[in-house]
């Protein structure tokens, strides 16, 4: 047996196309039409972009696929079949190869059009865009498939559709206020490592020594205190505290393993929603400007909102705090906390007989006793907000979650 000869050439680079179909000698052009012309292939190796392989490129209902160049290491040998010589061609380096899903085709009826207009219809374009001629039915679809990669699904027969709000997913623990409940006491590992990547972890040290201080703060008051956002906060609150739904600390934050269902102190940290109900306070409120300390309530102050959530050690009135300094109860009650509903009635009462006169003050208008909303509201906005009323408390702290709102 005698030995082929080989001659070899690696200074010739060649650039390699790995064609998804059956090219023969007749079809170069073809293949070579289909991915977008001599042009587009010096275009996509020079730049090292995706190319674009199209089976109809006349057809605009087709979508193409589209390849990823890869680096190799091969070479392209021309073999003759009688003699068996060999010749090296050259190196290649990179290639383009087809390795995504083809999408699918959109083909619409093809009858031919037998519509037949009249020449004197089909001369005057007003004429012929005002035709009884039924425009087609469909539109090009830009794409019907979301992926051109092969993944697992995991199927799930649970529906995609459900009433009520859904809980965005994010390391916030929710606790539902009850009598029997129980607290967290520990944060969650995945909050930790969170803060960390987020580079965060300064600001979680400075929110725990902000929860030694006090245990129970709301939002407003946390952005306020470390000056941080709202994006951040839903980072680092997870880290320190639990984040109550309903109860007498609705919608605060509160530190792990504190528990004011035992702490008669905890009154102070208790909230209080106050609602305006003058149509002139209301009027006014508009023309505030949203501040760092809108969390505190003090005499002189309009509220920035229809709705205002204080907490009670944030309201700067002598009048109030005076009817704070006795607890009336030995245990917490599971709606009022540790201060009554007649109290709770009184404050927001003061609230409001002192927003209306920082509007009379400021403004210099008077307050008809008839510029009010209809009793039923009045009386609604008076009562002390039960665990009922936490259902939709998530709103008011959609910050917690990781979109955005």
């Amino acid at each position: 047996m005698t030995q082929r000869e080989v001659n070899h050439d690696f200074n010739s680079e060649i650039s390699c196309v790995k064609f998804p179909g059956i090219v023969k000698d007749s079809g170069v052009q073809q293949a070579i039409q289909a991915l977008g012309g001599n042009a587009a292939l010096s275009q996509a190796f020079s730049r090292g972009q995706k190319l674009e392989l199209n089976f109809n490129p006349d057809s605009m209902f087709h979508k193409p696929t589209y390849g990823d160049l890869e680096k190799t290491d091969a070479v392209l040998m021309r073999v003759k079949k009688k003699s068996g010589e060999a010749t090296v061609v050259g190196v290649i380096k990179d290639s383009y190869s087809f390795k995504n899903l083809c999408d699918f085709q959109f083909l619409p009826p093809g009858d031919p059009d037998t519509t037949v207009f009249p020449l004197s219809t089909v001369a005057n374009p007003k004429t012929l865009m005002a035709s009884d001629v039924e425009p087609p039915l469909y539109l090009t679809a830009m794409n019907l498939s979301r992926m051109d990669v092969p993944s697992m699904y995991s199927f799930s027969n649970r529906s995609l559709i459900t009433s009520g709000r859904v809980s965005r997913r994010n390391h916030t623990q929710r606790v539902p206020f009850s009598m029997t409940a129980q607290f967290p006491n520990e944060r969650i590992p995945g909050a930790i490592k969170l803060a960390k990547i987020k580079d965060l972890q300064s600001k979680v040290n400075a929110a725990e020594d902000l929860f030694k201080k006090r245990p129970l703060w709301t939002r407003a008051a946390i952005l306020s205190t470390l000056n941080i956002d709202k994006y951040a906060a839903i980072v680092i609150l997870p880290c320190v505290s639990f984040f109550f739904l309903g109860g007498p600390w609705r919608l605060t934050w509160c530190r792990h393993g504190y528990d004011p269902r035992k702490d008669p102190d905890a009154k102070m940290w208790q909230t209080i929603e106050f609602r305006a109900q003058s149509l002139e306070l209301r009027k006014h409120l508009r023309r505030r400007f949203d501040e760092k300390d809108d969390y505190i309530f003090k005499e002189g102050d309009i509220p920035s909102q229809v709705n205002s959530l204080y907490q009670l050690i944030d309201i700067h009135v002598k009048e109030i705090q005076d009817l704070l300094v006795d607890s009336p109860f030995k245990t917490c009650h599971e709606k009022y906390g540790w201060i009554t509903a007649a109290t709770t009635d009184k404050i927001r009462k003061i609230i409001d007989e002192k927003a209306n006169e920082a509007v009379i003050a400021k403004y210099g208008r008077s307050l008809p006793a008839n510029q009010t909303e209809d009793q039923e509201d009045s009386d609604d906005s008076l009562m002390v907000l039960s665990n009922k009323d936490s259902d939709t408390s998530e709103d008011a702290e959609d910050f917690t979650s990781d979109d955005d709102d």
